[in-house]
C-alpha cells in the first residue's frame, strides 16, 4: 500500500465519469452530520426519566423509570450512509473495468463486478481465478487487479477504531479496531439481512460527592429499572448524567458513536480507496467530504471545486461544545419522591 500523498487538492486525478461517486461521498457526509445533529439534540434534551424511591428506610434509590426512544431517522440515516460508502467503491470498480475493456460490458458480466474484501492471499487468488473467466480486467496480472489485492485486510493495515484513541485513554479504555472494509461489508450485510441495532445503549452517572477516582469515566449499558445510586435521605445531593445514542458493531459486543464511526469509514474509502483504485496511491486530500447538493446550478465538477475539507465529525465540533455548554446551564433538576 503506497503511503498517502500530499496531492490531489484540486481532485484533477478524478475522472468526469467518476464525479457521481464523489458527490455520492457528499451525501453520506451530509447523512452523518444530521445523524450528529440528530443524537446530540436527543441527548441535550435529557433522555432519562429518574425518581427516588425510599425502598430502605433513610435511603433513596435513584431509579431510571423511562428512556427517551430514539427518532427512527437515526438508523436510517446510518444506514443510508453506510449504502453511499459501499457503492461508491463498486461503482468506481465498474468504471474502471470499463475503461479498461474500451465498451460496455454485457449484463451478466456486469453482475460479476464487486469490490472484494478477503481474510488472506489465498482467498484473494481464488478470487482473481474466479472473475477473469469471464472479466479478465480484474485477473491477478491486470493493473486494477493488483490495486484490487494492496487494498484487502490482510495487505492494508488501515483501522477503524471504536473511540478516539485520546479520548480512550481519557476514559481508561482500550478502543476496538477492525479492518475499514470488514467493517463496512459488515454493517450492510446486517442492514439487508437485519438492520442495523442503534439503541440508547450507554450512560455516564456521577453524583458531584464522588472522588475523582471513583467516578465512572465510561459509559455503561443503562435501562428502564436501573438503579444508579443510593443515597442518604435528608442529604442534598447533585449528580451529572450523560446519556448517548450508539450503534453497535456487527461483533454484536462494541459499541461506538455513529457519526465518528461514519467519518472514519468515509475517510478510508475516499482517501484510500477510491483513488487507489484510480491512481494506484492514496492521497490525503484526494475528495472533499462536504458539498453542496441543493439547486444551485453549478455543475459536478464545479460543486467538488467549492467543497470543503473537514468531515462531518469534524465539522460538528463546535456545535456539540456549545450545545453542552448550553445544557450546563440549564438549572438543577429535583427529583420527585416516591416512599
Amino acid at each position: 500500500m503506497s503511503k498517502p500523498s500530499a496531492s490531489g487538492h484540486d481532485c484533477d486525478w478524478l475522472p468526469p465519469e467518476l464525479e457521481a461517486v464523489a458527490l455520492r461521498l457528499a451525501r453520506a457526509d451530509a447523512a452523518a452530520l444530521e445523524l450528529a445533529r440528530l443524537v446530540s439534540r436527543w441527548s441535550a434534551r435529557g433522555p432519562l426519566g429518574l425518581t427516588q424511591i425510599e425502598r430502605v428506610p433513610g435511603s433513596f434509590d435513584i431509579e431510571v423509570t423511562a428512556i427517551r426512544p430514539v427518532p427512527p431517522l437515526v438508523g436510517m440515516l446510518f444506514s443510508e450512509a453506510v449504502h453511499h460508502l459501499r457503492s461508491a467503491m463498486e461503482n468506481t470498480l465498474y468504471f474502471l473495468v470499463e475503461q479498461a475493456r474500451g465498451s460496455s460490458l454485457p449484463e451478466d458480466e456486469a453482475k460479476r463486478i464487486e469490490m472484494p474484501v478477503l481474510a488472506d492471499a489465498a482467498a484473494m487468488a481464488r478470487w482473481h481465478t474466479d472473475k477473469a473467466r469471464r472479466v479478465p480486467e480484474l485477473g491477478a496480472a491486470t493493473v486494477l487487479g493488483r490495486r484490487i489485492a494492496s487494498l484487502q485486510p490482510h495487505c492494508d493495515p488501515s483501522t477503524v477504531p471504536s473511540i478516539d484513541t485520546r479520548l480512550a485513554a481519557l476514559m481508561g479504555i482500550t478502543p476496538v479496531v477492525e479492518a475499514p472494509l470488514v467493517l463496512l461489508q459488515r454493517y450492510s450485510n446486517v442492514d439487508k439481512h437485519r438492520s442495523i441495532r442503534v439503541g440508547v445503549a450507554r450512560s455516564m452517572f456521577n453524583m458531584d460527592s464522588a472522588p475523582a477516582a471513583a467516578r465512572t469515566r465510561q459509559f455503561e449499558p443503562i435501562e428502564v429499572g436501573m438503579v444508579l445510586e443510593t443515597v442518604p435521605k435528608g442529604t442534598l445531593e447533585f449528580a451529572e448524567a450523560q446519556t448517548a445514542v450508539v450503534v453497535e458493531r456487527p461483533d454484536g459486543m462494541t459499541m461506538v458513536a455513529p457519526a465518528a464511526e461514519l467519518s472514519r469509514l468515509h475517510r478510508h474509502v475516499a482517501e484510500v480507496v477510491i483513488p487507489t483504485l484510480v491512481k494506484g496511491v492514496a492521497l490525503t486530500r484526494s475528495l472533499p467530504p462536504s458539498m453542496d447538493l441543493s439547486d444551485t446550478g453549478e455543475t459536478a465538477r464545479e460543486r467538488l471545486q467549492a467543497g470543503a475539507w473537514d468531515y462531518a465529525h469534524d465539522r460538528f465540533a463546535d456545535e456539540a461544545a456549545a450545545l453542552y455548554e448550553q445544557a450546563s446551564r440549564e438549572p438543577a433538576l429535583f427529583l420527585d419522591t416516591q416512599s
